[in-house]
Parts: structure tokens; sequence; C-alpha cells
């Protein structure tokens, strides 16, 4: 093979030289193949239209591993299978280099993976192309000799619509609109609607994504660190839109390559499950603004504990609990955000506080100290009894809303409260002043 830019960029030249030599040989091969002696398989996939609305269906696709296994016998006896099969370097899931006498994982895994990938990038054809090659053998080289691995890892987001295809928060965090190739990451196994479906993923149009990086032969598990921070940009999108916007299971997947050994997995699932609200729209002009808030939230909740626990506490807002539990839930993020532990009177605080602080005018402070009084009753009320004393639905009588909109009036309030701690963290400490003044 000529000396030219490309193998003046590899590492392993004989690695390169047999990796070309096999897949060009072994494509030219299937190219000219009868089409009834490629088999083909059933594949359920998900499909994306140019409205971004999804669509269910099943697929022929090629069976590249009972293809390679048909003609295993013919392959093996190329002088270009030998030199492969001598240079070939394979990896385990946390990049540790193991042997295979055998050529098992070569001729099982190895072959029928990198050919189902060319093929792909080939535009789903066995016509060579040796710039696509070079690209994936890259790839391929960059897993072997790299020091660190890095893991995409993905979440999809309920609620959210985006106007740009990718907007970047921060350094590595950014939101994206979904794409088909991350539908197959949120549902590897569609067919037998198993293990990573989300059967509100036909109404995500965006997700969540930043990276993860590992030594290697360390075990991998996407970091406490890495879960936290993209629920504080959840969080903090829930605040600035006054919206519920919830997040779905965690994914992560190679970056480097991805290698034969391993897939796509879930690294962090919630225990509940999601319900739908209304949607929110995040436009070209919420950018600047959102950033201007997000740095401000993130600043707080680092420096304020109990900023920061409201903030993950907010995040249950969101899953399929009674209406009870969810009074509950949120009245025990008003505690984290109004009451420093030593103090008492916990219901007259509160109500007190909140109604100064998220109140205008005098009507105003009074509606709401009476929903936070209320909301405070009927809170002891179901974490004592379980249910709603007959009083407490009076209270809500005089004040002409059921417990439905109760709860949403408290959620505005919590997203204003929050809103106005990310912006003056210190107010918490002069609610004596607030109060009295």
């Amino acid at each position: 093979m000529e000396k030219n830019k490309l193998v003046l960029e590899i590492k392993n030249v004989e690695y390169w030289k047999s990796f070309y030599r096999f897949f060009k040989r072994l494509f030219s091969f299937f190219d000219k193949m009868p089409k009834e002696l490629i088999p083909e398989e059933d594949e359920f996939s998900i499909k994306i239209d140019n409205q971004l609305n999804l669509s269910f269906g099943e697929f022929q696709i090629i069976n590249f591993e009972l293809l390679i296994k048909n003609n295993i016998n013919t392959i093996i006896k190329w002088p270009e299978y030998l030199a492969l099969s001598n240079n070939v370097i394979f990896l385990s899931v946390v990049g540790t280099v193991f042997k295979d006498e055998n050529n098992s994982h070569l001729n099982n895994n190895y072959i029928g993976a990198i050919t189902r990938i060319l093929y792909k990038k080939y535009n789903y054809s066995f016509k060579f192309k040796k710039n696509f090659t070079f690209d994936q053998y890259k790839l391929v080289e960059n897993y072997i000799y790299s020091n660190d691995l890095f893991f995409v890892v993905k979440a999809p987001i309920y609620n959210l619509e985006i106007e740009q295809k990718v907007i970047k928060i921060e350094d590595k965090i950014y939101l994206k609109k979904i794409e088909e190739s991350d539908l197959n990451l949120f549902n590897p196994s569609f067919a037998s609607f198993g293990f990573g479906l989300d059967p509100f993923l036909s109404s995500c149009k965006t997700l969540i994504e930043t990276e993860e990086k590992i030594k290697k032969g360390e075990p991998f598990t996407v970091s406490a660190d890495t879960i936290k921070n993209i629920n504080r940009v959840i969080s903090s999108l829930c605040v600035y839109k006054k919206n519920k916007i919830g997040i779905g299971p965690i994914f992560s997947k190679p970056k480097n390559f991805w290698s034969i050994f391993t897939g796509i997995h879930s690294s962090y699932t919630h225990n509940e499950t999601y319900i739908n609200y209304k949607k929110s729209t995040f436009e070209k002009k919420d950018l600047r603004p959102f950033k201007i808030f997000y740095e401000k939230y993130i600043n707080s909740a680092k420096m304020n504990l109990w900023l920061d626990l409201a903030g993950k506490r907010l995040l249950r807002m969101f899953y399929n609990m009674r209406i009870e539990d969810q009074i509950v839930n949120i009245m025990t993020i008003f505690e984290m955000l109004f009451l420093p532990e030593e103090d008492t009177e916990l219901k007259y605080r509160l109500s007190i506080i909140g109604a100064i602080l998220l109140g205008k005018s005098y009507e105003e402070k009074i509606n709401i100290y009476k929903i936070f009084k209320v909301s405070y009753n009927i809170r002891s009320s179901i974490v004592h009894n379980g249910l709603i004393s007959k009083g407490n639905n009076k209270q809500l009588e005089k004040l002409k809303i059921n417990l439905n909109e109760l709860y949403e009036k408290l959620q505005y309030y919590l997203f204003k409260s929050i809103e106005i701690f990310t912006k003056n963290p210190d107010i918490r400490n002069q609610f004596e002043d607030i109060i009295f003044r």
C-alpha cells in the first residue's frame, strides 16, 4: 500500500493495512453476491419525520451476524483474513486488552460489527469507500491507544421543545433535538417492549447530553457529579420556564468507539413514572436570559445547601403521585426554603414569610398567606391521618379552589421563590427583618 497522508496519521501501520485490505475484499465479495444469498431480518425501529413526529415500524435489514457465519469458511482462507487476525487488538468494555486465541471474537463479533458500521457509513451499500474506512479505523485506534475512555451521557427531556438543533448550556452540557440514533439509544429493545423503552418517549423532542471520562481499566458508571449537574440544568429550566420539565433515564455509550463488546446501557433510572404536562418551548430569545439565570442558580445552589436540596426535591414534583402526596412534597420544599432548622411555629412563619416575599399588594399578601396556611394544614392532615380533614375541605371552599388548583398555585409560588433565592440567597437570613419591618 502506498504511503500517503492517511498512513502518516496511523499509530499502528500494520493494523491499518490489514484492516483496509480485509474489508476492501470483504465488501467486494458481498457486493458481487446474489441478493437472495444475503440474509435479512425484521427490525423494529422508531423514525422521525420532518415535523419531528415519531413513527414505529418494522423494517427489513441485513442480518450481518448470519451473513458472516454463512461465509466464514470461505473468508478464513483469504490471506487478508490471516493478516487481520494477526494484527487486530481486542479490548474489554473498560479498555483492557485480552487475547482471542481461537478467533471467536474476530469471527463472531468484530468482523460482523465493523461490517455493519461500514455498510451504514457507505450509505447502506457494499460499495467500498477508503476515506470512510479510514475514519472508522481511527476510532478503533483511538479506543486502543488513548489513556482515557470517553462516554457520551444522554437523557430524554419531557415537555420541552427547543428551536435550535443544539443549545450549549455550559462546557460539555448541551440541549439537543432528538435524532433517530438517539431513539435507538433510548429504546434498545423496542421489539420486546423491553428494558429502556419509556412509554412517554413519543412526547419527547429534546435530550440533554454531556460527557464522562474514566481511566482505562477502571469500572464505568455515570458519576454522582454528572447526575447532579444534569439535575441542576433541569431544575433551573423548570424555574426559568415556570413549568414542569421532567428528565428520563440516563443512558451512556463509549464515545471513542462503539465497542463491539459493549452497547448502550442505562446508567441511572428514576424509580417513579413521569406524567405529561403542558409543553414549554425554549426559543432563541431565551438563551441569553436563561444562561444568566442558570449561572446565578448554579452559584447560589453550590453556596447554599438548602437551595440545592430544594432543587433536587423539586424534580420529584413530576412523578406520578396522588395529589395528596404532591401537596406533602411541595410543602416540604417550601420548608427547606423558608424555614431554617432552628425556627419554630412552622405554619405561621412559612405563611407569613411566603406572603410577604411573594405578594405585592396587601390583598395579594393576604390571599397568599391563606393559601400557605391551608396548604400547611392539609399537609399536616395527610402526614398524620392519611387524608384531608373536613375542616380543610371547608377552607378550600372558602378560597373557591379545589386541591388540584391549590397545587397549581403552590407550584407557581415555588418556582417564583427559587427564582428570588437564586438572585439573592442572603434574603433567607433576613426573614425577621422582613416580618417586622
